[in-house]
């Protein structure tokens, strides 16, 4: 069978590789020159990590990775909410919780799946589904058949667009700002800061840097407060708890990201016929609960896991979209809590909000890190 993988990605590069070790021929078309890891630093839970160890690249990520002890919620002003030890995960799961850059994955991807079959610059603009074949069209004329194919191109995907039209992204209502800088004293824990319709927060990564990044409920597309990024920020989150100020001013300004938050509602099925999404283009959030890029690893093992198991191409891809979107949906479900105390902007409801994550036992706390991180994909 073949099989188009459209998107080099975390999760396009992955299901490139979980197909191809399932015995497929896997093609894997980018429309850039080079594959682009957006963002800075990405979180990787146990859940995603055993996959990593299935498909023998562990090793390298926890190589270049940093891990973190603990987790944190403070408020603004720096007073710790609550404290819960991550150890506890480890034990259960006998993994950490990592934190490293996004290009340091997607370069561990692109070694395991190499060159061939990897079509760079390739700009998808229409899918065919005929029956028994599916055709992808490409900017530069070339059209391509194959028995199926997967659209992993992201949160703007063409390939949602052609199956499900008028399920476009819609802005989820915030602002974030990422960046990642060298520090003398990394911290060993992770920490989340809640203050009224913002939040901001740091990660230790690899090869002494530490991932930070600030979040602000706002218009899209609105513009920068005190004229520009760094002053913005500053003024926002600056005196914030230590040493968030100091990270965000050793940041160079070109090397912060910028991006309005966008999510793809809940669609009705992540396949048609020979055609199946995956990834952000299936199923993009907001960063609640730093569980994006390892829901994409989960579904590049699932999809190839069932399209082997299935009788016909159609079937698999039914039995994937089935399992996958009961899965994510209650990971959604999680996120569109946490996303809800985020935006609280008023003075009663944050104090509240605070005080309840004050209340709350650290048993309950680490329960709730654990219902994704505990995840396993079955035979």
């Amino acid at each position: 069978m073949k099989i188009i993988v459209v998107g080099a990605g975390i999760g396009g590069l992955f299901a490139g590789i979980t197909l191809r070790e399932a015995g497929f021929d896997v093609e894997v078309y980018e429309r850039y020159p080079q594959p682009q890891p957006v963002g800075a630093g990405l979180t990787l839970w146990a859940n995603a990590l055993k996959i990593f160890r299935r498909y023998g690249m562990l090793d390298r990520v926890l190589a270049e990775a940093g891990t973190f002890d603990y987790s944190e919620f403070r408020t603004a002003a720096g007073r710790t909410l609550a404290r819960v030890s991550l150890d506890q995960l480890v034990q259960r799961y006998g993994l950490p919780t990592i934190c490293l850059h996004r290009h340091l994955v997607s370069d561990t991807l692109l070694d395991r799946f190499g060159t061939a079959g990897l079509h760079l610059g390739k700009e998808l603009v229409a899918v065919e589904d005929g029956g028994d074949h599916v055709a992808a069209r490409f900017a530069d004329g070339e059209t391509v058949t194959a028995d199926v194919l997967i659209g992993a191109d992201g949160i703007h995907s063409v390939v949602r667009g052609a199956l499900f039209p008028a399920m476009a992204p819609r802005y989820d209502g915030q602002t974030v700002w990422r960046g990642m800088v060298s520090a003398d004293d990394v911290p060993a824990t992770s920490f989340v800061a809640f203050g009224r319709g913002s939040r901001a927060g740091w990660s230790p990564m690899g090869r002494g840097k530490v991932y930070w990044f600030g979040a602000r409920f706002q218009p899209a597309g609105a513009p920068d407060r005190h004229g520009s990024i760094h002053r913005d920020l500053l003024a926002e989150f600056g005196h914030w708890a230590k040493p968030l100020g100091r990270l965000i001013e050793s940041t160079p300004e070109q090397a912060i990201v910028r991006g309005d938050v966008y999510a793809v509602p809940r669609l009705p099925s992540w396949t048609a016929g020979r055609v199946a999404l995956l990834g952000d283009a299936a199923h993009g959030m907001a960063p609640h609960v730093a569980q994006g890029a390892c829901l994409a690893v989960e579904d590049a093992a699932v999809l190839a896991l069932r399209l082997a198991a299935a009788p016909t191409p159609e079937d698999g891809l039914r039995r994937y979209s089935e399992e996958r979107r009961a899965r994510v949906g209650a990971v959604l479900d999680e996120a569109d809590a946490i996303g809800r105390l985020a935006a609280m902007n008023g003075p009663v409801s944050s104090r509240l909000r605070n005080m309840a994550l004050r209340l709350t036992p650290s048993n309950m706390l680490i329960a709730g890190f654990a219902r994704p991180a505990g995840y396993e994909v079955t035979e």
